[in-house]
This record gives C-alpha cells, sequence and structure tokens, in this order.
C-alpha cells in the first residue's frame, strides 16, 4: 500500500469513527418502544476497533515519511533531499511564517483617554517588501508540498 492511498484510508475511518460516535451517543434518546440498533457495548467495541487500525496506520504512515527521501526542487535550481517527515514539519514552518506576516497589516492610531498621548504603529516591512517575503514562502512552501504528494504515491508503507 502507498503512503497516499493509506492517507486516504485514514481519511475514512475517521469519518467512519466520527459517524459511529454520533451513532453511539444517540443511544441515549430514542422513541418510546423501539430498540437500537446495537447496544453500548457493541458500538465501544467497533470503535476501540477503528481506534487500534487508525494507531497502526498512523505508525506505519510516520515509519515510512522517516524512511522516504524525496528532492524538493525550488525555483532558483536549487534542491534538497530529505525525509517526507522533514518536509512536513517544513510545510509547517512555512505556514505558520506566512500567516505572520499576512497578519501584519498597519493598525489605526490609538488614543489614550485623558492623556495627551497618542500611540502610533509602523510595520518594519512596506507593503512592497511584506509582499515579495509572502510570495518567497508560498513558493517554497509549494515546492515541499509538490514533493510530499509525489513521495505519497511513489512509496510504499
Amino acid at each position: 500500500m502507498k503512503i497516499g492511498e493509506a492517507l486516504q484510508e485514514l481519511k475514512e475511518l475517521k469519518s467512519k469513527l466520527a459517524r459511529l460516535q454520533s451513532l453511539q451517543v444517540g443511544l441515549f434518546s430514542f422513541i418510546e418502544g423501539t430498540q437500537p440498533d446495537k447496544t453500548f457495548e457493541e458500538y465501544n467495541a467497533e470503535i476501540n476497533s477503528i481506534h487500534d487500525h487508525i494507531i497502526d496506520l498512523r505508525l506505519k504512515i510516520q515509519s515510512a515519511n522517516l524512511k522516504s527521501k524525496i528532492t524538493v526542487t525550488f525555483d532558483d535550481g536549487s534542491s534538497l533531499e530529505c525525509s517526507i517527515a522533514q518536509a512536513i514539519l517544513e510545510v509547517a514552518r512555512y505556514r505558520s511564517l506566512l500567516s505572520f506576516l499576512q497578519g501584519m497589516v498597519p493598525q489605526k492610531a490609538s488614543y489614550s483617554y485623558g492623556k495627551e498621548q497618542i500611540v502610533t504603529y509602523y510595520l518594519p516591512l512596506d507593503d512592497t517588501a511584506r509582499e515579495e517575503q509572502i510570495s518567497a514562502l508560498e513558493s517554497r512552501k509549494r515546492r515541499f508540498d509538490l514533493a510530499i504528494q509525489g513521495g505519497n504515491w511513489t512509496f510504499e508503507l
């Protein structure tokens, strides 16, 4: 099984788990005179089985991500060979940096009532420099994403 297939199965298991948990909660309120399809214990057994399968699948995916090497080629022609696990961490780092930079917007001056003090805000980067940094980070993140996707459909668990 490829990593990508395992990730799809993991998504399906999580969805099934959510549905079963919802049905299990529904056991606490049902129309008088009717019986639920399954008992609380039967739902528990099925939910626990799915949890066990999810844990097993996640461990296999993590192991494969650590062992599988990919090459990330950037816009400037340089490249980096790393594990899929490292690439995933790099994507998370770029998302964090992008979130910070995109949140850097000028704020209105704030006034301190009762005093003659006005607090003004400034940005350490002008809009053009900020947009250039955002574009560069988005490009690097996209390159890591593409390499991860390629690796997910190349490497086996």
